[in-house]
């Protein structure tokens, strides 16, 4: 399966085209246009797809459709901003820690530096 020849490609689904136009496009067609091309029946169908790049300009596809259109009508205000963490998971329920008398509240770390000289070393 090499390269097809562009002029037979653009008369292969020029016809295939046509034949859809008319409603009588089946699949012996396609599975016949692949055969002389040389490529598999679904590259043809690709060929031929609605979104084959030589597909007429005028088609209009609705993306979303109407699902879609309610989806964005009725989106859901933004989130808040997050100003505390979040709570991390505990072992214990947090009420089973004020009956136990467990202090879990986090303190701010300090640092003591002391210098010593030799007059302070005894």
């Amino acid at each position: 399966m090499g390269r097809v020849d562009p002029e037979k490609r653009r008369a292969a689904t020029a016809r295939l085209r046509q034949l859809a136009e008319a409603g009588q496009l089946t699949a012996r067609h396609v599975r016949l246009t692949g055969a002389g091309c040389g490529v598999s029946e679904r590259t043809v169908w690709r060929w031929i797809g609605p979104d084959a790049p030589s597909a007429t300009a005028e088609t209009v596809i609705d993306l979303l459709g109407r699902i879609g259109d309610r989806v964005l009508d009725n989106l859901l205000p933004a989130r808040r901003l997050r100003i505390s963490p979040r709570a991390v998971k505990r072992p214990l329920s947090r009420y089973a820690y004020k009956s136990l008398r467990v202090d879990r509240r986090s303190y701010r770390a300090t640092v003591q530096i002391a210098i010593l000289t030799g007059s302070d070393t005894s």
